[in-house]
């Protein structure tokens, strides 16, 4: 019998459409019966997109207790985020990317040294130690390029003893507070010093056994100076963290600089050597 006419009428639709199985050529170096699945398992084999465990400068003492933070880099899906944002940097979009690659904690959660730890540490391990950054000298304003390796930033881990809230006396009152420590979803209450101001009542707890917020409110509103100035030092300034004040020489005019380690669009970007 004629072996054309042994065909059913798949195979025919297939020769019509796709070609006639016979003159199929199977691409080399990948087993005929390989699936789309296997071949891009193959090609993202080298690909490294696992969560690792690290410790954050707070111990997560600020956490549920047993908490572990794990970490895994930034992906294609992370990058497009970044790329669409009208806003680079913005905290939404940080936010979000951050929330997709950390599991073990909340991103809102989050101790701001925590964040700004764990922020580093993502992009450390996306994009490569190297952070290129342009600093504008503080005497003469001109550009320094500077290469910032990540991995070698201070971290400085919380005291064993430190508890969740700070207990503080106030000189000029002469009162004790207890004050909390912001978190990432209040950045807003304290993006500048005015809004910090207007929102100082809120970090503080209790004014000796008084914890009505309507009475604290008023009472740090009638602060002296010396209690508001301790008050916004506390709320601010923690001893454990990641340090990012940076030091270094202009190369224009020799003049020392210290700042705070920006972080512009070149954040986001590959380190030169990778």
């Amino acid at each position: 019998m004629n072996e054309e006419n042994n065909k059913t009428l798949g195979d025919l639709f297939a020769e019509k459409y796709h070609g006639s199985k016979e003159a199929t050529t199977p691409t080399p170096g990948i087993p005929v019966d390989t699936t789309k699945k296997d071949i891009l398992s193959g090609l993202l084999s080298e690909v490294n997109n696992d969560f690792i465990e690290i410790v954050l400068p707070s111990k997560n003492v600020f956490y549920e207790e047993d908490t572990k933070v794990m970490i895994k880099p930034f992906t294609y899906e992370e990058e497009k985020m970044l790329l669409s944002s009208s806003k680079i940097g913005g905290k939404n979009i940080i936010n979000n990317m951050m929330g997709k690659c950390v599991k073990g904690v909340s991103i809102l959660d989050l101790t701001l040294p925590d964040k700004i730890y764990l922020l580093f540490k993502l992009r450390e391990i996306s994009y490569g130690t190297d952070y290129n950054v342009l600093l504008n000298c503080l005497h003469c304003e001109e550009p320094n390029e500077m290469i910032i390796p990540i991995n070698e930033l201070t971290v400085n881990y919380i005291d064993e003893k430190a508890c969740t809230v700070k207990q503080l006396f106030l000189p000029g009152s002469k009162r004790n507070v207890e004050v909390t420590v912001p978190r990432s979803r209040d950045e807003d209450l304290i993006t500048k010093p005015s809004k910090l101001m207007d929102n100082l009542w809120r970090f503080v707890n209790r004014v000796e056994d008084i914890e009505d917020k309507d009475i604290i409110r008023a009472f740090v509103k009638k602060l002296p100076a010396q209690d508001v100035s301790k008050l916004r030092n506390s709320i601010l300034n923690e001893e454990w963290g990641l340090e990012t004040k940076i030091s270094f020489h202009c190369m224009h005019c020799e003049e020392k600089n210290d700042m705070d380690l920006p972080l512009t669009a070149d954040f986001f970007s590959a380190s030169s050597e990778n």
